[in-house]
């Protein structure tokens, strides 16, 4: 009963789908019944499968038609069925290796496959393309039933009109109760995938012991700890999965309080065994690693000094270093992001993750650069991003990263985790300093900086040339916030001195603004260029560091929280040498032979903007140009009334 036929298609049968046996399928305005005669054909396959062939021949049948066996017997059974009345269906078009099968709960054929390790494969088909299927001529041989039968009867699918059911939308009706209604999907057949479910919320209470978090939701947390192998290596792991098309941003802690059960359900969860975890591979329809980094919780004891009790420093001088290293701050910083701290707890994230987060936004750059970019592919992408960087956005499912502005808003959130990550850092670095010595932590940060700080008295001219200079420099259309100076401070970074190529130049005073949270990095590594990971889209003119002669302008970029009205601009001595002019956005590198910088006069892709009055500025007794004249509105015709002026150093 061999059958090699091509992959066909054969003239559709007026017969309309119905599972079980009943003639519950009548047409509406056609012939009457017309789904009993398939229904009957399913029926009698179904129970003579059942009742004459075992489970381990069933799979062995399945398997011989290139068809992958899921686990239930009644599974089993569904496909089966489905083969062998319709045929076969061909592989995936869309995704290497998918398997299409029918799908009781979506009413349609879908595949089982995934188009990456993220994202499951969305493809679907009433009817898809079928191949002939056959029973070999042994199992024939071996059970008196299959020579009965007849296979490849049908190739069309026919629908009942009854299957498109209204969906009924939850009612807003009982939220004002204080009620929350969730959404839950029955998968009746889709194969053997990860199911999970997970609801998360509130704040989390970290019981540390041994050297890291017991997590708190275990029943045990306070009786037990993570084991801690002879080469240090701890027993604990954050897994991780977001797949934006069925709605799922779920994660699993795992950690070894029973040491039998850890490395076994570590490797269901993941398809990785424990011991190659360093060589993790994300497996798709499986969780991926959230790689953490718990070590800064190893010598954490009681604060023995009190930060800034004992420190000899000026007060703005410590006030300014307690605020880049207030642990809250920090985890404001990381809230603003909607990142998940349950998850992804302050500090922790790796790295060797954020790096890979930045990638696949590169990646999403290219994808989004077409005139009509893959819906597929944006999605894949946006698992990709949402597995390795956990987010909490509530009871709304995470943004898809479909647009320039969002790519631009997640590379500004993973350059501030770089930066948080180095400032715990330091944290960590300088706890035995602290614990040992007793020394004031204001004080171990400060050396730790290696950033000299002198507080510059508002008596001073340097002071008053500051004020002026923020004063005038203020935008019109910035009218959301003012800006108030609580203390001016100078600095002297160690060995800027050296680097700075002050012999270029055509050198300018001007802002620069930055997140509380960067401040550790940018003083003690100075400014910095985007990493060659992360993508270019969201600079004007490319990577590099960017500053403005308008208050307001650079103030935007300090991010600060209605509640936290504290934050810290930066004046900067910039040599610009030759500069090369824009009119128009290029979000790459142009800069042409023989310039040094750019300065850019666009809005909206036009000429046009307001620029401190040129014939105003004044020159430092250290050689730089304050451009700190009130503003003048430059002409563009009359299509726009203002604009500020970019400029940008690599």
């Amino acid at each position: 009963m061999e059958n090699t036929e091509s992959v066909e298609r054969r003239c559709d049968l007026p017969y309309g789908v119905e599972y079980a046996k009943s003639a519950r399928a009548a047409c509406k305005g056609c012939k009457n019944n017309i789904g009993q005669k398939q229904a009957e054909l399913m029926w009698e396959l179904r129970t003579g499968f059942q009742n004459n062939m075992k489970k381990k021949q069933m799979i062995e049948l399945l398997e011989k038609n290139d068809q992958q066996p899921p686990s239930e017997e009644s599974k089993i059974l569904d496909l089966l069925v489905d083969c062998a009345l319709f045929g076969k269906p061909a592989p995936c078009c869309k995704c290497p290796h998918g398997q299409i099968v029918f799908s009781t709960s979506n009413k349609t054929y879908v595949c089982l496959g995934y188009m990456s390790e993220y994202t499951k494969c969305m493809y679907q088909d009433k009817n898809p393309l079928r191949s002939p299927f056959a029973i070999p001529r042994d199992m024939i041989e071996a059970i008196d039933w299959l020579k009965t039968i007849k296979v490849n009867l049908l190739t069309t699918r026919v629908y009942n009109v009854d299957d498109d059911e209204k969906i009924v939308e939850p009612s807003d009706s009982f939220k004002y109760l204080g009620s929350r209604i969730f959404k839950s999907v029955a998968e009746e057949y889709d194969g053997d995938g990860v199911k999970s479910t997970g609801i998360s919320s509130g704040k989390s209470r970290q019981i540390i012991k041994n050297g890291t978090v017991v997590d708190q939701e275990c029943e045990y947390a306070e009786v037990s700890h993570v084991h801690r192998a002879a080469d240090g290596t701890l027993y604990s792991a954050m897994l991780g999965s977001t797949d934006m098309a069925q709605n799922r941003n779920s994660y699993y802690k795992m950690q070894l309080l029973a040491h039998d059960t850890k490395r076994l359900q570590f490797f269901e969860k993941t398809g990785n065994k424990w011991e190659n975890r360093k060589y993790f591979r994300k497996k798709a329809g499986l969780m991926g690693m959230v790689e953490t980094d718990y070590s800064e919780f190893e010598n954490v004891g009681t604060e023995v000094v009190t930060p800034g009790s004992k420190s000899k420093l000026h007060r703005a001088i410590k006030e300014i270093i307690m605020m880049i290293f207030d642990v809250e701050n920090m985890k404001s910083a990381m809230q603003g992001f909607e990142l998940d701290l349950d998850r992804m707890p302050l500090g922790k994230l790796s790295k060797k993750q954020i790096m890979s987060a930045y990638k696949v936004l590169t990646k999403l750059q290219t994808i989004l650069a077409d005139e009509k970019p893959d819906p597929d592919k944006v999605l894949d992408a946006s698992n990709s991003f949402y597995t390795l960087i956990p987010h909490n956005s509530g009871m709304k499912p995470p943004e898809l990263l479909n647009n320039s502005k969002i790519l631009k808003e997640k590379t500004a959130m993973l350059d501030s985790l770089l930066e948080i990550q180095f400032a715990y850092e330091v944290l960590q670095e300088d706890k035995n300093s602290i614990s040992v010595d007793g020394r004031d932590p204001v004080d171990v940060h400060y050396e730790k900086l290696g950033c000299d700080m002198q507080y510059i008295e508002p008596t001073s001219s340097e002071y008053e040339y500051i004020m002026l200079y923020m004063k005038n420099t203020h935008g019109a259309t910035h009218n959301m916030f003012k800006l108030d100076v609580v203390d001016v401070i100078r600095l002297r970074r160690k060995g800027e001195s050296e680097k700075f190529r002050g012999n270029l130049g055509n050198r300018h005073l001007l802002w620069h603004g930055s997140g509380n949270s960067n401040y550790a990095g940018i003083l003690s590594q100075g400014l910095r260029i985007a990493p060659p990971e992360a993508p270019v889209t969201g600079y004007m003119f490319g990577k590099g560091l960017y500053f403005a002669d308008m208050v307001s302008k650079s103030a935007n970029y300090c991010r600060i929280q209605r509640f936290d009205t504290d934050g810290l601009l930066m004046l900067c001595d910039v040599a610009l040498g030759k500069i090369q002019e824009e009119k128009h956005a290029t979000m790459r590198n142009n800069l042409k032979k023989g310039f040094s910088s750019v300065k850019g006069d666009v809005i909206d892709g036009s000429v046009g903007m307001t620029i401190p009055d040129p014939n105003q500025t004044i020159k430092s007794e250290d050689g730089y140009f304050i451009p700190l004249g009130t503003p003048i509105t430059v002409s563009d015709g009359g299509k726009h009334g203002v604009d500020y002026s970019l400029l940008y150093n690599e």
